[in-house]
């Protein structure tokens, strides 16, 4: 299968654009507090890892004395984390959705690092409330997770708003929470843990490169295919065309 559960997106190599594509947006904003961490022999959880790009940096961070647990529920993901990485022996790999595989862990961590999940799961105050027992004394959490409706580019564009509120409502009709970012302080407190500290960071799409990273959500996800919101009933393929080709041209023109 390309897509699992409630992911409406590509895995493995047919995601791997896109991906790295998000990296080189919020790469350096994630990097900016792993960086303030001191993970040389940690012990690290890394829940939805994805194609290994915070696998890679987080094996860097601890050092060949500490290990980085790494679990995504797609096979092909694991597939590329373990080539980008060079699988090493503190590299260890867990297939299999959060929800499922969090009970079988027998070790606790120092630290458990998640990125962009949350938001693609029915259930994310559950698995908020089980980490807990996975964390040694003093140890940490830390989680980048987006806030999808506060997306926007430069200059302004109709097309990219309306694709915006397709994309919002393809999740919402998924049963998950696009916006989860937003109630992310009040349910780490819901689960007992204290926050030291809070940041909202929002990237502006405003170059071309960045920009594609909407094209490549549009053709991974079929979003230029009217079928895709055929329970929503809110858009013709032909509105969908002229959206695909408006975002087209707004990504390659150039800020004046």
């Amino acid at each position: 299968m390309s897509k699992e559960g409630n992911y409406i997106f590509q895995q493995g190599h047919a995601a791997q654009e896109r991906l790295d594509l998000m990296q080189a947006i919020y790469g350096p904003y994630s990097l900016h507090y792993l960086k303030q961490q001191n993970l040389q022999g940690a012990n690290v959880l890394e829940l939805g890892c994805g194609t290994g790009n915070m696998t890679k940096i987080l094996l860097e961070k601890v050092g060949t004395k500490g290990s980085v647990t790494a679990m995504d529920i797609a096979s092909s993901q694991i597939e590329i984390t373990k080539q980008i990485t060079g699988n090493p022996p503190n590299l260890h790999i867990i297939v299999g959705s959060v929800e499922n595989t969090l009970q079988s862990l027998q070790q606790q961590f120092d630290l458990i690092y998640i990125r962009f999940l949350l938001i693609h799961l029915q259930n994310p105050q559950d698995i908020i409330m089980a980490l807990k027992p996975l964390l040694k004394a003093n140890g940490r959490i830390i989680i980048d997770e987006l806030i999808l409706s506060t997306m926007q580019c430069e200059p302004a564009n109709v097309w990219f708003d309306r694709h915006l509120a397709l994309y919002l409502d393809l999740y919402r009709n998924q049963n998950v929470d696009p916006d989860f970012g937003l109630k992310l302080y009040s349910s780490l407190h819901q689960a007992g843990f204290n926050v030291e500290k809070i940041e909202h960071i929002q990237p502006c799409l405003y170059t071309p490169l960045h920009k594609n990273l909407v094209l490549l959500r549009i053709r991974e996800c079929g979003l230029g295919d009217a079928k895709m919101y055929a329970s929503l009933e809110q858009i013709c393929q032909d509105e969908l065309t002229v959206m695909t080709g408006g975002i087209f041209c707004h990504a390659e023109a150039k800020l004046p």
